[in-house]
């Protein structure tokens, strides 16, 4: 008897060596072949991999209440120096009677920084951010992303990609900036379910049933739910011929050759 994998040279090599040998396959090679024939089903479905999207409910969303966009004023730091030292020029230049104009020539920076100095009864209005309240180009999405947070997914880069098809125009740093806030204002939200790979996904399918934990079990059920085809690749025979007649009768092609070799 001679164990071998499957390869074409080691058969024909035992043939000539050992004509009256019967050969059979190795259990690790017959396992590696098979994870390569799922895998290659699983490759040709992957663009239905992904878990869908549930559609944003108004109705049901709760809404959120996020602390303030603005932070403190810097007290401390050069730009904050150079912000007074300019706000008590113009201030001072002002009760002289000087011009916005005149001010601004003599200090050397626009008129516009002039004005906005001269409106700000304290400097510290000038060190926080100048766009509190201002209406965001996110904010018609905020709803999407709100109720998708809520529901474990908290990962900026995912949820800018669902609200860019859905017509979101603006750059994925604006949601980088609001998922973080949400971040920190619940902190104990539970951690996304990770997208899973193509490895990820043959491992369910090639492994005994009792092995998988209690989540992974459950997302293979919803995969197999989307993706019928894949329910093939996962089916555990004790009978070899009635198994690799049943894989013949499916439509997966990347079994055939292997369930041909078996026998």
């Amino acid at each position: 008897m001679i164990c071998r994998d499957r390869s074409a040279s080691f058969a024909e090599a035992g043939r000539l060596g050992a004509p009256e040998a019967i050969h059979v396959a190795d259990r690790y090679h017959l396992w590696h072949n098979l994870a390569e024939a799922v895998e290659k089903t699983v490759v040709q479905h992957r663009a239905l991999l992904p878990e869908p999207v549930p559609e944003p409910d108004p109705a049901g969303a709760a809404p959120v209440s996020l602390p303030p966009l603005s932070a403190p004023p810097r007290r401390t730091g050069r730009l904050a120096d150079r912000v007074r030292e300019q706000h008590a020029a113009v201030h001072r230049l002002l009760a002289t009677g000087a011009g916005l104009k005149t001010i601004a020539r003599q200090l050397g920076v626009a008129r516009n920084t002039v004005r906005r100095y001269a409106q700000a009864t304290d400097p510290d209005e000038l060190l926080v951010g100048r766009w509190t309240g201002r209406p965001s180009i996110l904010d018609p999405f905020k709803p999407h992303i709100d109720q998708r947070f809520a529901q474990g997914c908290t990962n900026a880069r995912r949820l800018f990609e669902e609200i860019a098809q859905r017509g979101y125009p603006g750059k994925e740093q604006i949601v980088r900036k609001y998922v973080h806030r949400l971040r920190l204002a619940f902190p104990h939200q539970a951690p996304p379910r990770r997208r899973r790979s193509v490895r990820d996904v043959t491992g369910w399918l090639t492994r005994h049933p009792d092995r998988l934990d209690a989540d992974d079990a459950q997302r293979l059920k919803e995969l197999l739910a989307r993706v019928p085809v894949l329910a093939a690749t996962s089916r555990h025979g004790r009978q070899l011929k009635e198994w690799t007649a049943a894989v013949h009768a499916d439509q997966v092609p990347a079994l055939h050759p292997f369930a041909a070799g078996l026998l």
